[in-house]
């Protein structure tokens, strides 16, 4: 038995895994990062990524307009745009997932331009061309998903007020995980929540889900937050002249759009996962998860994708088939996890869903 005040000893597998990361903490290094600098291109990668970009990269609509969203403590701001119908009365605001630009979506923005509602789009802090993080540009913005929240929901209700009728709010993967958070935390005046393959909580693979969790604290933990997981790095040029099994619907010239824009915008790029990512990310869902029903008071969809291997979808359509997220109805569709990229007929069922979570 356990005295109050007293610490739980470990169990002998716990032990183990915080030995792990320990050792591989050590792997890693703990001396301080080189100066960061983007990767350069070489002339003949940068003429292939402009002839992908002119031949398949679709464009935001023709009345896109820019904007800034200024932090709230002045370190820096959000890069957003709208477009589409300007007098329609559903707004339509889209979150991309981790590692996502508002240039990856263009599809999107222009299906629901051509549907006849406003859209507007917004790169989280860390991402695309909003406030980076001051430890290293492609590293995460924060490793507590209550900072993103607290951002988010104050952007959500700038757009509310900023155009008048309904506005969906829709958040795929991180950005999907940040949205819960902040619609849970926060009276948002977003009028439906969507929640497009959130990542409430990570897919560790052949790794023991309890291994992964306990990992991925431990080396958070013991100042390890800012490593890459899986041995990854700061962002390189990978083309996919031949995709891996990611699950993924997508023909290699479609994702290479995204390392296309990346190159050629080195100002867009993030680098893998980290520990404190992942560890933060799991904590967040954990907190959803413990939450008092209903945790979102708005209408929520989930929409899960049936072949995800990147995040674990069991956990959200818990919370939302169990009542936990309030009024939630969860549509599973064809697809992996990389929707932007994937072929027509998954963003078919993707936008179908949308509609019938606008439409209820």
């Amino acid at each position: 038995m356990v005295k109050q005040g007293e610490r739980a000893p470990m169990t002998r597998c716990a032990a183990a895994a915080f030995a792990l990361s320990a050792l591989f903490l050590a792997a890693c290094g703990g001396g301080p990062e080189t100066p960061y600098e983007p990767v350069e291109i070489s002339a003949e990668d940068r003429a292939r990524a402009e002839r992908i970009l002119e031949e398949r990269w679709t464009p935001l609509p023709e009345n896109w307009v820019w904007r800034a969203h200024p932090l709230a403590d002045g370190s820096g701001a959000l890069r957003w745009g709208y477009g589409g119908n300007l007098q329609a009365d559903e707004t339509i605001l889209f979150i991309p997932g981790f590692t996502g630009v508002i240039e990856y979506y263009t599809e999107f923005a222009e299906r629901w331009a051509a549907d006849g509602y406003r859209v507007a789009m917004v790169d989280m802090p860390g991402q695309g061309g909003s406030v980076r993080g001051s430890r290293n540009y492609e590293k995460p913005w924060s490793n507590d998903f209550d900072d993103y929240g607290d951002v988010m929901a104050r952007f959500i209700d700038a757009t509310a007020e900023a155009f008048p009728g309904k506005l969906t709010v829709i958040g795929e993967s991180m950005g999907g995980a940040v949205l819960a958070n902040a619609a849970a935390r926060h009276d948002t005046a977003a009028d439906r929540i969507v929640l497009h393959v959130p990542g409430l909580e990570i897919n560790f693979g052949a790794t023991p889900r309890w291994v992964g969790v306990v990992l991925a604290h431990s080396v958070a933990g013991l100042g390890g937050a800012d490593a890459y997981v899986n041995g990854g790095a700061d962002w390189s040029l990978d083309w996919y002249d031949a995709v891996e099994d990611t699950g993924c619907l997508v023909p290699p010239e479609r994702i290479n759009i995204g390392y296309a824009l990346t190159a050629l915008n080195p100002e867009w790029r993030v680098g893998d996962a980290t520990f404190g990512l992942v560890a933060g990310m799991l904590a967040s869902g954990g907190r959803l998860k413990r939450a008092e029903p209903p945790a979102i008071p708005q209408p929520v969809a989930l929409i899960t994708a049936d072949n995800d291997l990147l995040v674990r979808n069991e956990r959200a359509v818990e919370l939302c088939e169990g009542g936990t997220l309030g009024d939630c109805r969860h549509i599973e569709i064809a697809s992996g996890h990389c929707l932007a990229f994937e072929n027509k007929p998954s963003q078919e069922e993707f936008y179908a869903a949308v509609e019938r979570a606008i439409r209820g």
